[in-house]
């Protein structure tokens, strides 16, 4: 399961299919990153989360999945990760014929 839909059970870096999002999250919020995207789409988050009890983004939580994002990036900027989006994306339209 996508650990950050269940925030209070956030206890690894999201790798793989879990870090998709987080990846996305993270290029998402420009040059501030993930933590430009939480300030922006965080309280967003939260009221879809309500559904699952009573989750909150705290700071604490928030520091964790900076943390934990900035870990997987491996220093790597928004930018430069977009572009590796990208460049993966285009190579699946050519293999697609589109």
């Amino acid at each position: 399961m996508f650990r950050a839909v269940h925030p209070p059970t956030l206890s690894s870096p999201p790798t793989g299919v879990k870090g998709i999002a987080y990846m996305t999250y993270y290029t998402s919020g420009g040059a501030g990153g993930m933590a430009r995207f939480l300030d922006a789409f965080g309280p967003g988050h939260e009221r879809r989360w309500r559904d699952l009890g009573d989750p909150a983004l705290t700071p604490d939580l928030k520091a964790k999945i900076v943390a934990q994002t900035e870990e997987v990036v491996d220093g790597r900027a928004p930018g430069q990760i977009a572009a590796e989006q990208d460049e993966k994306l285009l190579r699946l339209l050519h293999v697609l014929g589109c």
